[in-house]
């Protein structure tokens, strides 16, 4: 099976969060067949979230 890209990664994690958030900026990290995406959030209050997408089924696994 393959891995899914880090730019889909971060597609299907801006596509999560932008249910609820405004999301400026991500960064990709693949770690042991996770990608853990990085997103900055809102203009004024900007806030950090990490999301954790499987890198072989694309499924989220979590966020904080």
């Amino acid at each position: 099976m393959s891995q899914i890209s880090a730019e889909r990664a971060i597609e299907l994690a801006r596509r999560f969060l932008e249910q609820y958030h405004t999301v400026i900026d991500t960064k990709a990290v693949l770690e042991n067949g996770i990608w853990l995406i990085t997103t900055h959030l809102g203009f004024s209050d900007t806030q950090a979230r990490h999301v954790k997408i499987d890198a072989y089924t694309g499924k989220i696994l979590g966020y904080t």
